[in-house]
Parts: structure tokens; sequence; C-alpha cells
């Protein structure tokens, strides 16, 4: 096959690296982003949202030591300071707004690795806990072998879109996702 490189900057690589009891490390990535932006299963898999999936291929190759935790969308917002009273963590839309979104690899190794001491809610990533302990409220939790699929599925979504221009299709089709949501 012929081979096509794409280019592109992972914004963040968290590594964990392994303790003596454990086989590999960790692999954390995260996309810096302006607006709000969640990991969608759906978009995914039609090719709309293939960059951190691609991205987290990457790294997997780059750090071959290490195996995937999770990859992440990170919203930047200005925190809102409170005038009065400046020491005092302002509001809760920062406090809900400023953690990771995206999926990560149900295991509790990696949740640990996520979030070290999690209470009830994570300050880190999308996601809370009942009383017993059950998760809930959280961003997409994969399997590992669903997650490496998720993977895959948008490295292929990107090997059909060179096949199409390799043939010469540069028509134009945005993507359309329910009513109101369109490429355009």
């Amino acid at each position: 096959g012929e081979k096509v490189y794409l280019c592109g900057k992972i914004d963040r690589i968290d590594i964990a690296k392994a303790k003596k009891d454990e086989q590999k490390g960790y692999l954390r990535i995260i996309d810096y982003k302006s607006g709000e932006k969640k990991l969608d299963l759906t978009k995914i898999a039609n090719g709309i949202q293939i960059q951190l999936p691609i991205y987290m291929k990457a790294a997997k190759e780059k750090y071959s030591e290490v195996q995937p935790a999770g990859m992440f969308y990170y919203t930047l917002k200005d925190k809102i300071i409170n005038k009065e009273n400046p020491t005092k963590n302002s509001t809760q839309e920062n406090d809900e707004g400023m953690v990771l979104h995206g999926m990560y690899i149900e295991e509790p190794e990696v949740l640990q690795k996520l979030e070290r001491d999690m209470g009830q809610k994570s300050t880190v990533i999308n996601l809370s806990k009942y009383p017993s302990g059950k998760i809930y409220r959280n961003n997409e939790k994969l399997s590992r072998d669903n997650f490496e699929k998720v993977i895959q599925m948008a490295v292929d979504s990107a090997t059909e879109a060179v096949k199409r221009l390799n043939k010469g299709d540069i028509s134009i089709n945005p993507y359309k996702l329910g009513k109101d949501e369109t490429g355009c």
C-alpha cells in the first residue's frame, strides 16, 4: 500500500511510569480546545471526529513502553475570580467545566492513574461516584478492547478518505447529524 503522512500536534501527553508491580505505565493525551468539545462515538464512527484517536495511535507508536489510559479534550475557559474574595474558588462553572472530557479505559488501575485522590467527585476527569463507589455521570468508559476498536475506526476512516481522494473524489459532501448539526 501507499503511505500517507498526517501532520498534527498533540497538545499534551502525560505518562505515568510503571511501578515495580506493573508491566507497563500509562499514557494520557489531552487536546486543548477554545470551545466546548466532547468525544462522540457516532462522530468517530462516521469519520467526523478522528483527531484524538489518531493522536492516540501516534502516541502509542512513539511510546510503546506504556499503554493507553485515556484521550481527552480540555476546554480552555477564563476562570472567574470573586472580586470580594479572590482566594475563594469562584463559581460552580469553574468546578464543573474545568475537567477533562473524553474516553478512558475502564480498569481500576487506569482510574487510579487518572485521578489519584478521588472522593465522591473527580477534580480531573468528568466523573462522580455513588456512596457505594460505583461510578456515574462520566466520560465514555470503554474496555481496553473497545478503546482499541475506537482508535482503529478512526484509522479506517482516515484510510477511506485517502482512498477517495486518490480516486479523484473531491465532491462537496458535508456531514449531517440529526436535524441541526452539519459540517457547515
